[in-house]
């Protein structure tokens, strides 16, 4: 975008966003061999990293393997203005959460049993759409009133549900 200094510009995808017509990951169909990764993440604040011991992973039915920094050719961080976060951590964790690899499966449910083994179903939203766009007097809208439609992140997301919460899902 260029222009005059002081000029608001819109975004080129603005229109779509907030007219329902943007296509989002969630609204294309998933293809044939598509796969699905689980984040390794670190349970401690600060530590040396010794290795992954994936074998109870690698052992699941499913699971295609283990992403790690060694597998990412070049420069290990992310393109962020101070390049100072590691994409995967590389000899040493430095926050609870940090992501230390990835495993790969054929199906989410193989990368929910990652974290929970005792999953046994796995649901996904292929619409995408979480709720009706609100009508608001004035036409403006919120980035709340976007983020409820369409959340701008996809999650693994493992919960304990009755079968009623499942019959529930399953009318929405």
């Amino acid at each position: 975008m260029s222009g005059p200094i002081g000029i608001e510009l819109a975004h080129e995808s603005a229109r779509a966003h907030v007219s329902g017509r943007a296509r989002y990951i969630d609204d294309i169909p998933e293809v044939r061999g598509t796969l699905h990764a689980a984040p390794i993440i670190s349970s401690v604040a600060h530590g040396e990293l010794l290795g992954i011991d994936a074998s109870e992973a690698l052992a699941m039915p499913g699971v295609i393997g283990i992403v790690d920094h060694r597998d990412i050719p070049g420069g290990k961080m992310l393109a962020t203005r101070s390049a100072d976060e590691p994409i995967f951590a590389v000899n040493r964790v430095e926050h609870v959460g940090q992501v230390i690899g990835l495993v790969v499966a054929d199906s989410m449910l193989t990368a929910a049993r990652r974290t929970e083994p005792g999953a046994q179903i796995a649901f996904m939203n292929p619409g995408g759409i979480r709720a009706d766009l609100p009508f608001n007097p004035g036409g403006q809208l919120t980035f709340a009133d976007i983020f409820a439609v369409q959340p701008f992140g996809n999650d693994l997301v493992v919960l304990t549900l009755t079968g009623s919460d499942i019959e529930t899902i399953l009318r929405q």
